[in-house]
């Protein structure tokens, strides 16, 4: 029982340890990419002149959002896998349920969409890196073939953002029955 004990606690300050990396990297990585993007719109604006590649420049930030995007969302989904182990593993036959109240919480009452406010700020500094984009074009006269380019970050993001809201919800009901298969073999 002390054995079990341990290991639940070592697990749930795993848990907990990973909600703080997730808030460190969202903080940085939101921080870095409003300082970068601030940095570059400046050298525009003041720009009497402005070359054809500085609309692109605008889209250096989603090298940051993007990657810290999929980067978050793996480390979600591992704080719901330990839930599931803990819950399969560790909680049954036991009064603490937390993880198991919580699933059943998170299942009754899931939202049709996501609330996430990492979800939605890095949409907002997605929006706001393709609208000054289409901005330097419009200044640039660039041909407007050149706007294709910004979908590739926009496919990537929206394929994020789908499985960013899935996470909670499907993944866990899938980590729970493949430690309930092991936990049967």
């Amino acid at each position: 029982m002390d054995a079990k004990l341990a290991e639940y606690n070592a697990l749930r300050s795993q848990i907990e340890g990973q909600f703080k990396l997730i808030v460190q990297v969202f903080t940085a990585s939101v921080i870095a990419a409003i300082a970068l993007f601030g940095y570059i719109f400046q050298g525009l604006v003041r720009s009497s002149t402005v070359s054809n590649a500085a609309p692109f420049l605008l889209l250096t930030p989603l090298a940051i959002i993007i990657p810290c995007a999929y980067f978050l969302s793996s480390l979600r989904r591992e704080i719901f896998e330990w839930g599931s182990y803990i819950q399969v593993f560790l909680e049954s036959g036991q009064d603490n349920k937390y993880e198991t109240m919580r699933a059943k919480f998170r299942e009754r009452y899931k939202p049709k969409e996501s609330l996430s406010p990492i979800a939605w700020t890095y949409w907002a500094l997605f929006i706001m890196c393709v609208c000054a984009f289409g901005w330097g074009l419009w200044l640039t006269s660039v041909s407007f073939l050149w706007t294709l380019i910004a979908l590739i970050p926009l496919c990537l993001l929206i394929r994020w953002h789908i499985g960013y809201v899935r996470i909670p919800f499907k993944d866990s009901n899938e980590a729970l029955n493949r430690w309930r298969k092991i936990k049967d073999e």
